[in-house]
């Protein structure tokens, strides 16, 4: 996406209730930040419990998977 299109505001009704305007750029940020925080908490819940969580690193289990299909 064109830079001049990623700073571009984009009107957005949030969750927890409002409403506000944020860029493409900030939004696609914040996309990226929410699963990655989400991700990293359950596999610690998972350590926590003793249990190894699968790999959710998208490259590393895209390669495990290829080795196992192998």
């Amino acid at each position: 996406m064109p830079a001049v299109e990623l700073a571009q505001g984009v009107e957005v009704e949030f969750i927890g209730s409002g409403h506000g305007a944020m860029s493409r750029s900030d939004i696609r940020l914040h996309v990226v930040n929410h699963t990655t925080y989400y991700r990293g908490h359950a596999a610690d819940i998972l350590y926590h419990l003793e249990i190894v969580p699968p790999t959710t690193n998208p490259p590393v289990f895209l390669r495990e998977a290829a080795r196992a299909g192998a």
